[in-house]
């Protein structure tokens, strides 16, 4: 079953079925991905590699899905990806998309239907994202997979027959299970060595926890974020998206959080000058024997009359900086320095 609710007040609107194979069990195909391609279409891939097309016009009661039968060799369709209106659209809508499942991708025309799969790859395809103006000269719109082996795949749109990259961005043993495009966040950018003609940037969320942001064209990761400290073995990454405010959203395990480009470039100063603070505190520390020897001779209250002057202001320094990481290390965490509100009764 599929449910339509309202977002602002969270009531069910509308229930869609989905469509059982017949001599099947009637719980045997569950959907596993879904994805809306325009405001009135709804695509569902299901555990027995089906594709559904749902018109979200005619009513839920009476609605029939279009069905497309084993895309993917009765595996379960793990990822859908809608490809952009080419320059000869008049609508201006997706009329293409792709799936992945098993060791293929699958591109799909909606009017005419599925096309031959892609070659065989050496490994699971488990998610998947479709960036534009990559390539030299910014002229290739590409889809990238997320493998079972910690690797990414680009196919160019058009020659889906096989990968033409590949990038690695962990060990053999993480999967890469979303993907998501982030060319408008910000993330990487400072990344001058991977900047060049046709760069974008993609995030990956990973089975260890781990969301690396990818710029393309280095193809290189150029930031790491740690979605849940401690998070126990097997509750990897398995949701991001951008929102409106072009922050990146995670969520993986019992957690949901927000990444402000913003606060990252906080934490690298925050870094620096911890770095620098560490330098200047060697050469505190030879003043501070210093003064420990002249509080031993002295019986005043603990400073010397040398000291005096500078006692008081080094120690309010000191208090400073440690407030300075402090701050850092709840950066890290991903929390924007702001209150937390929630618009929605129940989710805090």
């Amino acid at each position: 079953m599929i449910k339509s609710a309202s977002i602002s007040t969270g009531q069910v609107v509308s229930k869609y079925s989905i469509p059982q194979i017949k001599g099947a069990d009637n719980d045997s195909d569950h959907p596993t991905y879904l994805l809306p391609i325009t405001p009135q279409h709804l695509t569902v891939g299901t555990d027995l590699s089906n594709l559904h097309l749902y018109d979200l016009r005619a009513p839920s009661t009476s609605s029939t899905p279009q069905t497309h039968f084993n895309l993917h060799d009765n595996a379960p369709i793990s990822s859908i990806s809608s490809l952009p209106p080419t320059s000869t659209s008049t609508s201006n809508l997706p009329r293409s998309l792709i799936t992945t499942g098993s060791f293929t991708l699958r591109p799909f025309d909606l009017r005419s239907g599925p096309l031959p799969p892609s070659d065989p790859q050496d490994d699971d395809l488990l998610s998947s994202t479709v960036v534009q103006n990559v390539g030299k000269n910014r002229r290739y719109t590409r889809a990238y997979c997320g493998m079972d082996n910690g690797t990414i795949h680009a196919f160019e749109r058009g020659v889906w027959n096989d990968m033409v990259e590949r990038i690695k961005i962990a060990k053999k043993d993480v999967e890469v299970d979303v993907l998501v495009d982030v060319a408008d966040c910000g993330f990487g950018k400072h990344d001058v060595k991977s900047e060049r003609a046709g760069a974008g940037a993609i995030a990956a969320g990973c089975g260890d926890g781990i969301v690396r942001v990818v710029r393309l064209g280095g193809n290189r990761v150029v930031e790491e974020f740690e979605h849940e400290e401690g998070m126990e073995s097997g509750e990897g990454v398995v949701a991001l998206a951008v929102d409106c405010d072009g922050a990146l959203v995670s969520g993986g395990g019992e957690g949901v959080r927000i990444w402000y480009e913003r606060d990252l470039e906080t934490v690298k100063e925050t870094q620096e000058k911890d770095s620098d603070d560490e330098d200047d505190s060697e050469e505190d520390k030879d003043e501070s024997d210093d003064e420990e020897a002249d509080k031993n001779d002295d019986s005043s209250d603990g400073w010397s009359s040398d000291s005096d002057s500078d006692g008081p202001s080094r120690k309010k320094k000191d208090n400073g900086n440690k407030k300075k990481r402090k701050k850092g290390k709840e950066n890290m965490k991903g929390l924007p320095s702001r209150k937390k509100t929630s618009v929605f009764a129940g989710l805090d």
